[in-house]
Formats: C-alpha cells, sequence, structure tokens
C-alpha cells in the first residue's frame, strides 16, 4: 500500500468545480513494482490523514508545484512557481510521520 497525495486539476474543464486528480504513469509505476496505490486527497483533516497514513507501507510524493519557500524559513523569491498550501501541508505531515516511522519514501 503506497500512499500518493493527488493534485488539483486547474484546467477548469469540470465547470470550475475542485477536482483532484493524479499522474497515470506514477499510478501503473506503483502498480508494475507491485505496490497497490492509495491515491490521498488533499483538505483531510490531520486525523482523517493518520488514518490513512497508518495502513501505509510507504509513501510516494510525486512532486508538483513549489514548495512554499516559508516552509523551510525563507521568503518568496521572484522566481517562485505556484504553491498550493494544503498539498504542502499534506505532503510534509506524510513525509514528517514517515521519516519518524521508518516507512519508506520516494519523494521527487
Amino acid at each position: 500500500m503506497i500512499g500518493m497525495p493527488c493534485a488539483r486539476d486547474k484546467s477548469q474543464r469540470y465547470y470550475g468545480l475542485p477536482i483532484f486528480i493524479q499522474n497515470t504513469t506514477y499510478l501503473n509505476a506503483v502498480t508494475n513494482a507491485g505496490g497497490v496505490p492509495v491515491i490521498i486527497p488533499l483538505q483531510l483533516s490531520e486525523e482523517m490523514l493518520r488514518v490513512i497514513y497508518d495502513t501505509l507501507d510507504g509513501v510516494f510524493l510525486p512532486g508538483g508545484e513549489d514548495l512554499d519557500p516559508a516552509l523551510y524559513g525563507e521568503e518568496h523569491h521572484e522566481f517562485l512557481g505556484p504553491i498550493d498550501g494544503e498539498r504542502d501541508r499534506t505532503e510534509m505531515l506524510l513525509a514528517r510521520w514517515a521519516l519518524a516511522d521508518g516507512k519508506p519514501v520516494l519523494a521527487i
């Protein structure tokens, strides 16, 4: 069971409704390696996220928007791209828990 947070579809193709997505290449890679991908939605409470995390054997952080520099004590830079605070929160919690528990983490 490999947890993989999703991203947001910003295309507006669903009449402006918020949609969570994930790259099927990553899903296939997890499956081809013998894992079971578990797509993790954003905006879950920490408690709900922890329930999902506790079922996982590893965490895959596929990358995406830039990480908010405030998370590591830096200011925003002129070349900073888009950030997603909710995705940062979700990924940072999963990464911290996995590192503390010795679960495997692959972060792109």
